[in-house]
């Protein structure tokens, strides 16, 4: 589950973002995710990334946290809503983990 959610982290541009471990993520909340939202998240992570990595607005943002309320402010939560579903799972996990 760590190294899942670890997949989303902000910093330096992403670099740890990697598409698979967040789909194995997804694949763990089976109520949440039917077998052609998983196909369609596949798809909105490619486009996610490449639309995060090159819009200044997340250069600056360094947790899941900052991630997911960035999403909300600018509107890319309902552009990419299957990948919002899953940070915020994520980000619940996180602060689970923290307390």
């Amino acid at each position: 589950m760590l190294v899942c959610s670890a997949a989303f982290n902000p910093r330096e541009s992403f670099q740890a973002f990697n598409g698979e471990n967040l789909m194995s993520l997804a694949k763990l909340y089976p109520d949440d995710f039917s077998n052609d939202d998983l196909r369609d998240l596949s798809h909105q992570l490619r486009l996610y990334i490449a639309d995060v990595r090159a819009d200044d607005r997340f250069s600056n943002i360094n947790t899941i946290g900052e991630l997911s309320q960035k999403m909300v402010e600018i509107g890319k939560h309902c552009l990419y809503r299957l990948v919002y579903r899953l940070l915020k799972f994520t980000s619940v996990a996180c602060r689970n983990n923290n307390s």
